[in-house]
């Protein structure tokens, strides 16, 4: 899933800087948030993405937690600082 709010124009050319972080997690699904700002610090543009970790065989939703178990402890960690 996307979703994408447009603030103000970013100019071709335009440097952007790009801020994320960890909006949801839990365990299974991750939701990560942006803030995309003008080099002057406005915000341009605002969003989430979510994503799901998937079985490659039958592309049924997997545990984050118990595939990637030393990125589920930094995420839990990330939820936990805010």
């Amino acid at each position: 899933d996307l979703q994408v709010r447009y603030k103000k124009p970013l100019l071709y050319g335009e440097t952007a800087i790009i801020h994320t972080w960890i909006e949801e997690y839990n365990g299974v699904k991750t939701v990560y948030g942006y803030e995309i700002q003008k080099p002057d610090g406005q915000t341009a543009i605002t969003g989430t993405t979510s994503h799901i970790c998937v079985d490659k065989d039958t592309f049924r939703p997997i545990q984050f937690r118990k595939a990637f178990p030393a990125w589920h402890k930094v995420y839990e960690q990330s939820k936990k600082q805010g």
